[in-house]
């Protein structure tokens, strides 16, 4: 009963096209866009193969591509600014974990080189209580690695993980716990971290769909998957990580969409930006976590165009659509008629349920 409710909630709202809604700006022709960081007035663009580009997103109205680097100098599958130190981390595609001095953005300087062999889709860094800095890299076919960045200069590998593994897409770190999304079945998987950076398995979230990405945002991990759209856990907080020894997920939400592959997700206030690969891009309104409903589509028409991953900076999105480039897009907000008190729908049902 609650299932077929929140989908029709969902399809009347998506076809009502009320709420948030997404309004193209401009876009940037840039070759395999895939993913993007920032570092002030620049956004750096990944292109698989095609190497890498600085865009000056000063006005995001009017970007303008400073610099394109060539495969030759830069592969990045995935790169993330550390803006405080002037520092660009890069999963390079043959590489292997590159770190940059971006003080001078269009020129860029080699700090060091971890050779890896290929390859590492995704990764994220975390500082421990001892006061480590540590890179946890998605490595594909091989699993999860932890590489010790404490010194810049001289980054040292301290563990792999590869049980169980098909192919790990991306990772994410809350509260000294490292969440895997494995493309197995029911691959989400959970580790601890522990001193001196090493892997301890906890366990996999044995529920349906491939996990193709990952978001941590305040107290909920929010997967997406192949084919089956995106989970909204709860997270143990801190107390519970401390002291249990088998911290557990709690899941909230379950939004079912076919034909989805949710690539990449980030957080505006209470709504949630999804790249849906070959779909294009959604806007859900996620207030009640139990109850996210789809405010708009912005979709994706032509062969090549995929949304490969969406960022926020500056309250301006920008979504990585591999053929299409960059897309710059601004969020609008289009009230909803009285009649639909969404805030209480989730209250009624439960009543209505209760009452049958």
């Amino acid at each position: 009963m609650r299932k077929v409710f929140l989908a029709i909630i969902t399809a009347v709202v998506a076809e009502c096209g009320f709420g948030a809604q997404l309004e193209l700006v401009t876009s940037v022709p840039l070759v395999r866009a895939r993913q993007m960081d920032f570092y002030g007035d620049y956004a750096w663009i990944a292109q698989n193969m095609d190497g890498a580009a600085l865009l000056n997103v000063a006005d995001p109205d009017k970007p303008k591509v400073v610099k394109q680097f060539t495969p030759e100098q830069m592969q990045p599958l995935f790169l993330k600014v550390l803006a405080e130190e002037n520092l660009l981390l890069s999963a390079d595609r043959f590489q292997g974990l590159v770190i940059y001095d971006i003080s001078e953005p269009d020129e860029p300087t080699t700090v060091s080189l971890t050779p890896l062999p290929p390859m590492t889709t995704h990764f994220d860094v975390t500082e421990t209580t001892d006061g480590k800095r540590l890179a946890i890299l998605a490595r594909a076919g091989q699993g999860l690695m932890c590489v010790d960045i404490s010194d810049v200069t001289s980054p040292t590998i301290t563990d792999r993980f590869n049980m169980g593994v098909d192919f790990t897409r991306a990772v994410a770190v809350k509260d000294g716990i490292v969440y895997a999304a494995d493309s197995t079945e029911g691959g989400l998987k959970a580790l601890r971290l522990v001193s001196p950076g090493k892997f301890q398995p906890l366990y996999q979230a044995n529920l349906f769909g491939m996990c193709d990405s990952l978001l941590v945002h305040d107290q909920h991990l929010l997967v997406g998957y192949n084919n089956r759209g995106f989970r909204i856990f709860e997270l143990p907080d801190k107390a519970v990580i401390d002291k249990e020894t088998t911290p557990a997920l709690r899941i909230l939400s379950t939004n079912l969409t076919n034909r989805s592959r949710v690539r990449a997700m980030v957080r505006k206030d209470d709504l949630l930006i999804v790249a849906n690969d070959q779909i294009g891009v959604d806007l859900y309104d996620v207030k009640n976590p139990a109850l996210p409903w789809l405010s708009h589509e912005f979709l994706l028409k032509d062969a090549g165009q995929l949304a490969q991953s969406c960022s926020l900076y500056r309250d301006t999105v920008y979504v990585a659509a591999w053929e299409a480039g960059v897309l710059v897009m601004r969020i609008n907000d289009k009230p909803a008629p009285a009649e639909f008190d969404l805030e209480n729908l989730y209250d009624d049902e439960q009543q209505t349920e209760e009452h049958n």
